[in-house]
């Protein structure tokens, strides 16, 4: 599948390209990056539920080519998203990067969220939950089965732990409680909701696979040209040029796959779940790959911090874990096989039925 861009699609990737290309891999300590970010409308777009998934998709994609730590999937699209659909406030504050939210996408333990309502027309709220780029938010979003709560770091009950990530963003552990929270602090959102923004969130990871992979297979193309031994340059040897072109095919059929799973963004649930499912478990296998391989190519030297090859290993293995595992989504992709299979067991027989009876 060959992806063609408008002519404005064509103009967020050449802006989001110059954008990454010169902010490299910095996080936005400092607030240089998170400041150009929102500024530039990019935090807008982001958390927008009408952004086209494909001009998010084709952001996401510069962000991963250029290995960009900074926070833009639980802070900026899912954090935004949510505050969007519930009409909230602080919304304002987030697009504008004066203030910077996290939603806390996993939780950390058994049994899931436990809430109790008091006699004040407030929360009681008790569980451990985990925001992946909450290592700088001063407020997060935590899901229970009864809405999103909106939690400020400072809250009595409300314990942060700020660790730094393997993929080199910022991570928060949240443990709360007995953490009383006022109604007006719960945004209603519906668990259909949730579900679209958490596909979003995942389709625009999958791009931003696509885009990190990418990066691998040029810079191990570039080294390969350049290392020589017994006199001439190791990408002439034919064990690395097969390396090569499985490498590239694998980035192509990755950019396909998260292509589809925007498209499909716009569909109804089923056919956006499937179609992301399918590009998360697939592209989790391809970017193993693909990085595994440019790692091998360099030697030990591809692991070390004096190259970039690392991050991007790291970063990828972080994408295989979050918002879903390769393993959680290829078992959903199975059973999305097997249901059809049911289907058409069910059509087949059905048929068989209709022309016995002479129908």
């Amino acid at each position: 599948m060959h992806l063609v861009l408008s002519e404005e699609q064509r103009l967020i990737r050449e802006s989001a390209a110059g954008l990454f290309g010169a902010a490299g891999r910095q996080r936005p300590a400092g607030g240089a990056l998170w400041s150009k970010l929102a500024a530039d409308g990019w935090l807008e777009m982001l958390a927008d539920p009408a952004s086209g998934g494909v001009d998010v998709a084709v952001f996401f994609m510069e962000a991963g080519r250029a290995g960009s730590a900074a926070p833009l999937l639980e802070s900026a699209l899912m954090a935004g998203r949510i505050l969007a659909h519930a009409g909230r406030p602080e919304m304002s504050e987030l697009v504008s990067g004066v203030r910077m939210f996290a939603f806390a996408s996993e939780h950390l333990h058994a049994g899931g969220p436990r809430k109790a309502a008091s006699e004040r027309e407030s929360w009681r709220i008790d569980g451990g939950w985990l925001a992946p780029e909450g290592g700088e938010a001063e407020t997060f979003l935590v899901p229970t089965d009864v809405g999103v709560f909106l939690l400020d770091a400072a809250m009595p009950g409300l314990l942060v732990e700020r660790r730094a990530g393997m993929d080199g963003g910022g991570a928060a552990h949240l443990t709360l409680s007995g953490v009383r929270v006022a109604e007006t602090r719960r945004l209603d959102i519906s668990a259909d909701v949730l579900a679209g923004i958490r596909a979003a969130a995942a389709a625009a990871a999958c791009a931003a696979a696509a885009g990190m992979m990418a990066f691998l297979v040029e810079a191990t193309g570039i080294y390969a040209s350049q290392r020589r031994q017994f006199g001439r340059p190791i990408a002439s040897f034919q064990a690395i040029e097969h390396r090569l072109a499985r490498m590239l095919i694998a980035v192509e059929e990755a950019k396909a796959l998260a292509s589809l799973a925007a498209i499909r963004l716009s569909a109804d649930a089923a056919a956006r779940d499937q179609a992301v499912s399918v590009a998360k478990a697939r592209i989790g296998v391809l970017s193993r790959f693909v990085a595994q391989n440019a790692v091998q190519t360099h030697g030990g030297m591809g692991v070390s911090e004096a190259m970039p090859i690392g991050h991007y290993f790291r970063r990828l293995m972080a994408f295989e874990a979050r918002l879903g595992s390769t393993r959680k989504h290829r078992a959903q992709v199975a059973g999305f096989v097997q249901a059809t299979d049911d289907l058409g067991r069910t059509l087949i027989g059905g048929l068989a039925a209709g022309g016995g009876n002479g129908s």
